[in-house]
């Protein structure tokens, strides 16, 4: 995929969507640790997802990922707090099947 400074493969993407995972999972106990670092890094977090929807991806599950994690902010409840992260991680699984079927040469997803 070609983007404004150079191309990625469909394989960095999906890579990159294993990674982001991992960061989206540490949110989870964050919060419940009440983690003073929680807000900036969920800020940090929600820019890099603008950043790489508006770059090289423009999918609607990535836009589905920024609203649900922007959401966080107003959820006080650590049980509903962790469903929206659980629902962003398949949101994320998605997105590695598409990417990696897309590699494969099988578009039908994209």
């Amino acid at each position: 995929m070609k983007t404004k400074y150079g191309t990625l493969s469909d394989n960095e993407i999906s890579l990159y969507c294993k990674k982001l995972i991992n960061q989206m999972y540490k949110l989870m106990p964050m919060r419940e640790d009440d983690e003073p670092t929680y807000d900036a890094y969920l800020i940090k977090l929600i820019q890099q997802l603008h950043g790489a929807n508006s770059l090289i991806v423009e999918d609607s599950l990535f836009i589905s990922i920024v609203f649900n994690l922007e959401s966080l902010f107003s959820i006080d409840d650590i049980k509903l707090h962790n469903s929206m992260i659980k629902e962003n991680l398949s949101m994320c699984q998605k997105l590695i099947v598409k990417f990696e079927n897309y590699e494969r040469g099988d578009d039908s997803g994209i």
